[in-house]
């Protein structure tokens, strides 16, 4: 262990807090009460009887290792979890930020379920603060975690806008300033490109193997990186350029719409990024390839994402469990869209001005939750202390 800071305490876990593993109790063994009963992903029903007095915490056991949770009331922890017994009369809310510190998911000991031994946590070596300034590091998270529910609340009130927003622009109810050309319903194949592959899925599973795979070259795009109206970065596989040539049926490139063939939820669909001049779809994509003399790629995407289409495309899915829709049905959903191209491409900017927004919300959100773990692994270790 390095230098104990001046004041603090050195020892075990156990040392400062004792953990139990909670309590087994069904869905269907509760009783109606309002008793909260945490499970390893948080709130998970109510029971009529308490096992541990509030405030308390709770940190998952089995199934998912990590999430720490304070309780102010009375509670029920699950057996999935692991609950604290004895703080050792150290402050409630600091030993929740101490828990988070400690990364558990580096102990998971499952390989399909992930799972937490206490044990394993007990025999850490620490430093803990004495109680006045625990209280004080508390203070300062909390300014930190004041601003990111503020920025969690703009997200969401951004995002209840852009829903409205597409309700009304992508209905006809709300109509562009300065626009009143009819609308009209079309198919979504109609709004394709008049050449071969500007509306088509991607290879047979057997075209496209593990075998195939390579370090680098032709990025295949998977169902892991179409996400709900976005395009997801961080999956990345690879093919030669000669099995992307084989399949150059099922290429598909920047400014095309990939569409998803299966949930969740079927038929999202992302425009594709200007990444790479050119990229391979996997098995249950579809590309759409907008013919821009006619129609806007981004409203087109848009109405695609709408509530309205999505309803349409589950109707015409297949499967009781995991919805699947086919090329075929997918080309046959009509859309209500505006007869000019600018009507169309105005009413996605406006959109896109909306989405912008939100994403710029997220950025924010993301580089405070950051700042905060940067500020807490500083403040729980002593390498930054606060003023008493």
């Amino acid at each position: 262990m390095s230098k104990v800071p001046e004041g603090w305490n050195a020892g075990k876990v156990s040392d400062f807090l004792i953990l139990q593993r909670g309590f087994d109790l069904t869905k269907k063994q509760s009783v109606n009460g309002h008793i909260p009963v945490y499970s390893s992903s948080g709130l998970a029903y109510f029971h009529n009887e308490m096992k541990v007095r509030g405030p308390g915490v709770v940190t998952g056991r089995k199934g998912s290792v990590g999430p720490v949770y304070l309780i102010e009331e009375d509670f029920w922890p699950h057996d999935t979890t692991l609950w604290v017994k004895d703080f050792k009369s150290n402050s409630v809310e600091y030993v929740k930020h101490f828990i988070e510190a400690l990364n558990l998911e580096r102990f998971d000991e499952a390989s399909s379920v992930p799972t937490l031994n206490r044990n394993n946590v007990h025999c850490l070596s620490c430093v803990f603060p004495p109680l006045v300034e625990q209280e004080k590091i508390n203070e300062v998270i909390r300014c930190w975690d004041k601003a990111i529910s503020v920025t969690e609340k703009l997200i969401e009130k951004c995002q209840q806008q852009k829903k409205t927003l597409m309700q009304v622009t992508l209905s006809g109810n709300k109509r562009v300033l300065g626009c009143s050309s009819k609308w009209l319903f079309v198919k979504l194949v109609d709004v394709a490109k008049k050449e071969q592959y500007s509306f088509t899925g991607g290879p047979f599973g057997s075209d496209l193997k593990s075998s195939d795979y390579t370090d680098s070259g032709i990025r295949i795009l998977q169902l892991q990186n179409i996400g709900d109206g976005f395009f997801i970065d961080d999956y990345k596989i690879y093919t030669s350029k000669e099995k992307a040539d084989e399949l150059h049926g099922c290429n598909i490139f920047p400014n095309d719409i990939i569409i998803s063939k299966m949930g969740d939820p079927v038929a999202r669909a992302a425009i594709i990024p200007i990444f790479s001049e050119r990229y391979l779809m996997a098995s249950d994509g579809i590309r759409l390839s907008v013919d821009q003399s006619k129609y806007d790629t981004a409203f087109i995407h848009y109405v695609i994402c709408h509530k309205d289409f999505r309803k349409k495309a589950i109707e015409k899915s297949t499967g009781s469990t995991r919805k699947r829709i086919g090329l075929s049905d997918l080309r046959g959903i009509e859309i209500y869209i505006p007869s000019t191209l600018k009507e169309q491409q105005e009413i996605a900017r406006i959109l896109t001005a909306a989405d912008r927004e939100i994403e710029l919300y997220q950025q924010k959100l993301a580089a405070l939750k950051q700042e905060k773990q940067a500020l807490m692994q500083q403040l729980l270790t002593g390498k930054r202390r606060v003023a008493l």
